[in-house]
């Protein structure tokens, strides 16, 4: 039997963190420890990410969207690209939080984002179950059902 929580999501599968500030990968592992995630995978650029991706069966990918050797708006495209990874749910991390961004980020595949700044456990525990959510909705239209 799956281990979920009111996040409607298996805690024992894995979860990929991307992101080149080391004290920002150091926060979320703590807060997705904290919040019952047991396999967190960390990568420093959408790359490594991709590599750890395939590696994997993720059941979540949180992303910065600025990084080098390859963004976070590429590492999504990328994920999108193979249906496999279709009922993974990406969350965005972003410092730049003007409308063009976010609308370019949400066309490129992400399901939620946060605004880079002070991380909390609560806002980020709501933002993944908002990407769970919308990528729950959104294979429903495309007649995916999950369970």
């Amino acid at each position: 039997m799956d281990k979920k929580t009111d996040l409607d999501i298996d805690l024992r599968k894995s979860v990929i963190i991307v992101d080149d500030d080391e004290v920002v990968l150091k926060l979320l592992n703590v807060i997705l420890n904290k919040m019952g995630f047991r396999d967190i995978r960390q990568a420093v650029d959408g790359q490594k990410a991709l590599i750890t991706l395939l590696n994997t069966n993720p059941v979540l990918v949180i992303t910065d969207i600025d990084m080098p050797v390859m963004d976070g708006l590429q590492l999504v495209h990328q994920i999108r690209r193979q249906r496999k990874f279709d009922p993974v749910p990406i969350l965005a991390l972003t410092a730049n939080d003007t409308k063009e961004m976010v609308i370019k980020a949400l066309k490129t595949g992400i399901d939620s984002y946060l605004i880079k700044g002070e991380i909390k456990e609560a806002e980020v525990r709501e933002k993944i179950k908002d990407a769970i959510h919308f990528r729950q909705q959104k294979l429903a239209k495309m007649g995916i059902v999950i369970t």
